[in-house]
């Protein structure tokens, strides 16, 4: 085999296993589908009209202009707010507690 073959079979098995690994890869998390659920479930609470927080979590254009913001709070754990720590006693009734794939999830949904 010359070495121009070797370098294109080379190139080709590379773009097969890359095609292999992208298919394994989880779809873009969409709002509908993946986000609102979190935040229904540990946001909406407080976040909706009438509830204690400043502005509502409930519709798409109620949370994208905050997206950042959103990452950010959940990502420090600032949001939800839950001061019991992880470890010590629990688990508790009504615990708002995100877990890491949660926040995970929310991180990838603001960056795409």
């Amino acid at each position: 085999m010359t070495a121009r073959a070797a370098f294109l079979a080379g190139v080709l098995h590379g773009a097969a296993a890359a095609g292999a690994q992208a298919s394994v890869l989880p779809p873009d998390p969409t709002f509908t589908r993946d986000v609102a659920p979190i935040l229904h479930a540990h946001c909406a609470v407080c976040h909706r009209v009438g509830g204690s927080a400043p502005f509502s979590l409930i519709t798409y254009a109620d949370a994208r202009p905050r997206a950042r913001a959103i990452r950010q709070a959940t990502a420090s754990r600032a949001m939800p707010p839950w001061k019991p720590a992880p470890g010590y006693g629990g688990p508790f009734a009504g615990e708002r507690r995100l877990d890491e794939a949660d926040v995970a999830l929310l991180a990838r949904w603001v960056e795409q």
